[in-house]
C-alpha cells in the first residue's frame, strides 16, 4: 500500500521507484498461483461399489483422523494400525468398518474370525445384529458361524480393538464354495470422509 500511495502523490526519483515497485508487486500478484481450499469430495469421485470394507480408527474414543479400507482375507496388514498406536502413545484403539456382503441368491454364509482369548474384542455384526464375538470376555479366540441369508446385499460390520498384542482377522463365505464379494457402496465411501481425514490407509495385506 505505502508504494501504491507513492506511485500516486510522490515526485521525482522517490516516484519513479514507487511506480516501478508498484507494476513489480502488480505482476507478481497476477503470477501467484491462485490459493485454493481443501477439494470438496463429490459423490461423483466414487464408482458405485468398491470391493472391501471402508471405515474409521478411533483413539481414547475420538476419532483419529484415519480412514482405512480392508479387503478380508487370511492376512492383514497392521503397519498403519502400528503407527497411530506409536505416534499416539495411546495403549489401544478402535477399528470400525463396514460394508456389503453380496448374495445373488440365498446362501448359508459362513462367519469366521479369529484373535486372543482374554485379549482385545471383536465384533462381527450382519444386518445389524451380532453374529460373531470373540477376545474381551467371551473366552474365546475364534469363532466360526453359519447364518442363512436372503439374495440382495447385507450390511456387515466389523469393529474390533487393537493394542499391537493380536493379529484380528475375519472371512466370510459360502458354505461348500469360496469367499464371498465385500464391498462398500459410494454412500458408504461418501459418509467415512465426513470427518476431517488427514490420511487414508489400506489395512489388506
Amino acid at each position: 500500500q505505502g508504494y501504491i500511495f507513492l506511485a500516486t502523490s510522490g515526485t521525482g526519483l522517490e516516484k519513479i521507484k514507487a511506480e516501478k515497485r508498484r507494476d513489480e508487486l502488480t505482476m507478481a500478484v497476477a503470477a501467484a498461483p491462485e490459493k485454493k481450499g481443501p477439494k470438496r469430495v463429490r459423490a461423483s469421485d466414487f464408482p458405485e461399489f468398491t470391493t472391501g470394507m471402508v471405515g474409521r480408527v478411533l483413539v481414547n474414543g475420538k476419532d483419529a483422523g484415519v480412514l482405512v479400507t480392508f479387503q478380508p482375507g487370511p492376512q492383514m496388514n497392521f503397519a498403519p494400525l502400528n503407527d497411530i498406536l506409536q505416534k499416539s502413545k495411546a495403549t489401544g484403539l478402535r477399528v470400525i468398518l463396514e460394508g456389503f456382503v453380496s448374495c445373488s441368491v440365498a446362501a448359508d454364509v459362513s462367519v469366521f474370525q479369529s484373535g486372543q482369548a482374554g485379549g482385545p474384542g471383536q465384533i462381527i455384526s450382519i444386518r445389524g445384529n451380532q453374529v460373531n464375538a470373540v477376545g474381551g470376555g467371551t473366552g474365546r479366540s475364534s469363532e466360526r458361524v453359519s447364518i442363512q441369508l436372503p439374495a440382495g446385499e447385507h450390511l456387515v460390520q466389523w469393529a474390533f480393538d487393537y493394542a499391537g498384542t493380536t493379529s484380528p482377522r475375519m472371512t466370510l463365505g459360502a458354505n461348500g464354495g469360496g469367499p464371498m464379494l465385500i464391498r462398500y457402496t459410494r454412500q458408504q465411501a461418501m459418509a467415512a470422509r465426513k470427518l476431517a481425514t488427514s490420511s487414508e490407509a489400506s489395512l489388506t495385506d
